[in-house]
């Protein structure tokens, strides 16, 4: 009985250097492949999952008839999404609104060289910051100026504060720059005020700072 020549055992060692030729030929298409550039999903979602399989991330169709960008955290909980029932906007994280009283600022000053008369620490986020204050002067003879100041460095222009003022005025949006330091830093945020001309006081009272990216500046 004859053995056809394709039963026959190869030869390990050729086997071997072929697999080994395979492997390297792959290797080099892998290497000569353009990586991905651009993509796009025209239904259903991008899931992006974490070691254990968790889903971390997810774009696209939701699975109840709406489209969005959702952020999970370890829990399950979305914690950075955009408000898909309106359509525009974002819903997560919440952003607290800061508003103040319009009545006389209780913080003036005489001083004919900057004081700080509000003052708070922020985290660095954000190009550019717009400041929404009240400023107010004694008496009509009296006149000033305010300013924004990050990390101890003026950001933005000066705001000229004239005689008799009681108003709401505005300082930005202005480029927070190298006064920002670090991303992520926390920096110690002044509103400083001075007197320009006359005896009394000049008050100044923050109403709101907001965080602008730099389409703004």
């Amino acid at each position: 009985m004859s053995i056809r020549s394709d039963q026959l055992s190869p030869d390990p060692i050729a086997a071997l250097v072929e697999r080994i030729r395979r492997l390297e030929s792959q290797l080099r298409e892998l290497r000569g492949a353009r990586p991905l550039e651009s993509a796009s999903i025209r239904r259903g979602a991008l899931a992006v999952l974490d070691t254990d399989g968790r889903v971390i991330a997810r774009l696209g169709n939701r699975g109840d008839g709406f489209r969005g960008v959702i952020q999970y955290d370890r829990a399950g909980n979305y914690v950075a999404s955009d408000d898909v029932y309106a359509g525009q906007g974002i819903a997560r994280p919440y952003v607290p609104l800061t508003l103040g009283e319009l009545s006389a600022p209780a913080a003036t000053t005489t001083s004919a060289t900057m004081v700080d008369l509000a003052a708070g620490s922020a985290i660095v986020q954000h190009a550019g910051l717009y400041l929404h204050l009240l400023v107010r002067t004694s008496d009509g003879t009296t006149a000033g100026e305010a300013r924004l100041t990050v990390g101890g460095t003026q950001v933005g222009a000066t705001l000229t504060i004239a005689a008799g003022a009681n108003a709401e005025a505005v300082i930005g949006p202005a480029a927070v720059g190298g006064a920002g330091g670090a991303y992520g830093s926390i920096q110690r945020i002044a509103v400083q005020a001075r007197r320009t001309a006359g005896s009394g006081t000049i008050g100044v009272r923050a109403l709101s700072l907001l965080g602008v990216d730099s389409s703004w500046l």
